[in-house]
C-alpha cells in the first residue's frame, strides 16, 4: 500500500503518534499486569517504528525538514 501525504499531514500524523506514544509510555509506567505490559511494549515499539518509517520518507522526498516530535 502507498499513502501519499501532504507535508502538513505528515506532520499531523507525527503529532498524533507522538501523544499516542507518549500516552502509552504512561499507562505502561502505571500497569502492574504483565500481559498488558507485554502488549503495550510491542505496540509502542511498533508505533515508534511506524514513525521513523514515515520520518524517513518524508525526509528521502526531499521536503521541509520535520521537527523531532518523538
Amino acid at each position: 500500500m502507498h499513502l501519499a501525504l501532504t507535508a502538513e499531514e505528515t506532520r499531523l500524523l507525527l503529532h498524533h503518534l507522538a501523544q499516542q506514544i507518549e500516552h502509552m509510555d504512561t499507562e505502561l509506567l502505571h500497569t502492574d499486569k504483565r500481559e498488558l505490559q507485554r502488549s503495550l511494549a510491542h505496540d509502542l515499539q511498533d508505533l515508534r517504528t511506524l514513525t521513523a518509517r514515515i520520518r524517513a520518507g518524508a525526509a528521502s522526498d526531499g521536503g521541509d525538514p520535520l521537527p523531532d516530535v518523538v
